[in-house]
């Protein structure tokens, strides 16, 4: 009793079925909070003990946040791609609310970040955190950008982003046996762009992700602890959601916004 603890986006999964024993992320049967498990949104919700994050006393309440979401889906992202210190790693939606967080982990496990986004402000947003180079998509061929800088195109890219086109761009920079991890769920529902030639040829490996493991939160959990990755938030009153909502559909707001729940 007493402790503070944070619901995730996995709200609860079964824990008994043969997908269960491999990850439970993935349990067919899983919950997952603010989708079909309401009350993220307001100020009381009853969520299982086994699936709530206990959160640091180091740690405030709104820094810890976007933590649970955002940072837990990046940073195992960033485990999947299993890329190396000294490779490169590309994150389209580079300055937006997960992307900027991947950028902190990424640099911080010694890739060479390739930030991929638009504007001013979010290219001095992706180098302050550590990517080595940004690519604005509006200015530039990133997909003959990413190849002059990195030869053979990169080791890996997170798809943050949920068009079509930038999926498309995704497959096209990566380099043989690269990975590609898609986090970005498109508006409306289209084919990824990946023939059986390309995955043939070049070795090519598509894994989706949405959630980490407790293992996975408790270390990027430690690398807030440490100060290595910290979300850029705006803060806002839980009254001022529907105002919140329309700048969002706007990409008015940049980093993560965290609602604080009246105590």
């Amino acid at each position: 009793m007493g402790t503070r603890v944070g619901i995730r986006w996995l709200y609860s999964s079964c824990r008994q079925c043969e997908i269960c024993e491999i990850n439970h992320t993935v349990c067919p049967y899983q919950k997952n909070a603010g989708a079909n498990v309401p009350g993220t949104f307001q100020q009381y919700i009853v969520s299982p003990a086994l699936h709530v994050t206990k959160i640091p006393e180091q740690l405030s309440p709104d820094s810890a946040a976007p933590l649970l979401c955002a940072g837990i889906a990046m940073y195992s992202s960033i485990m999947k791609t299993k890329t190396r210190p000294g490779d490169y790693l590309a994150i389209l939606g580079a300055g937006g609310g997960l992307g900027h967080m991947g950028i902190q982990i990424a640099a911080k496990k010694g890739l060479k970040v390739i930030a991929i986004d638009s504007g001013d402000k979010k290219k001095k947003l992706c180098l302050s955190l550590g990517a080595t180079e940004f690519l604005d998509y509006r200015e530039v061929d990133i997909v003959q950008a990413v190849k002059a800088k990195t030869k053979f195109g990169v080791h890996a890219v997170i798809c943050t982003a949920n068009g079509e086109r930038a999926y498309e761009q995704s497959m096209q920079m990566l380099r043989p046996f690269g990975t590609l991890v898609c986090v970005g769920i498109p508006n409306k529902p289209f084919k990824l762009p990946a023939t059986p030639f390309d995955m043939i040829v070049k070795g090519l490996t598509i894994v989706g992700n949405s959630a980490g493991t407790a293992d996975e939160m408790d270390e990027m959990l430690a690398m807030a602890v440490a100060g290595d990755v910290k979300a850029h938030i705006d803060v806002f009153q839980l009254d001022d959601i529907n105002d919140v909502l329309d700048r969002l559909e706007r990409s008015e707001i940049d980093g993560r916004v965290v609602l604080r729940i009246p105590q």
